[in-house]
């Protein structure tokens, strides 16, 4: 039984890792057979997307099933006002908001295959709590892994 809490103290303790480059985001989830998660947020002005935060990507539940199976990407689109050296990643940024959340929706958020292809997406709007997100995950990610184990 101690073995058991102590994996699951080391586990719970630990934070996902969050990328802000589609590119090196992408190569992960291809190397590590994970799907990408993609967060539209706006930093500093975007209160709904720190309540959005807060509530799903901070939960215990959500961190665990995204340490194991998710690697997540954080699109600030704020990020041309905050350093001039993040101008790169904000050219990046708006391009993918404008494939993946053309709306312009914030906070958004964008399940996609290691492809680039997206699976699905959520929005504030839909009111959707951090069980009921696991809940959605887990099903499209075992169908995906089913699939590419059939594709190999």
């Amino acid at each position: 039984m101690k073995p058991l809490l102590a994996m699951f103290f080391s586990t719970a303790s630990r934070q996902p890792v969050w990328y802000v480059d589609f590119e090196k985001a992408r190569k992960a989830a291809s190397r590590l057979n994970k799907l990408m998660v993609l967060n539209f947020c706006g930093a500093g002005w975007d209160e709904a997307g720190e309540s959005w935060k807060e509530e799903l990507f901070d939960n215990d539940a959500f961190r665990l099933f995204a340490i194991k199976n998710l690697v997540l990407m954080n699109v600030d689109m704020n990020l041309n006002k905050i350093k001039s050296f993040l101008k790169p990643l904000a050219a990046e940024h708006k391009m993918l908001a404008n494939k993946y959340n053309p709306e312009h929706q914030f906070p958004f958020t964008v399940l996609l295959d290691a492809r680039g292809n997206e699976l699905t997406h959520w929005s504030l709007s839909q009111q959707m709590s951090a069980e009921k997100c696991i809940s959605d995950l887990t099903k499209i990610y075992f169908n995906q892994s089913s699939i590419l184990r059939l594709v190999k």
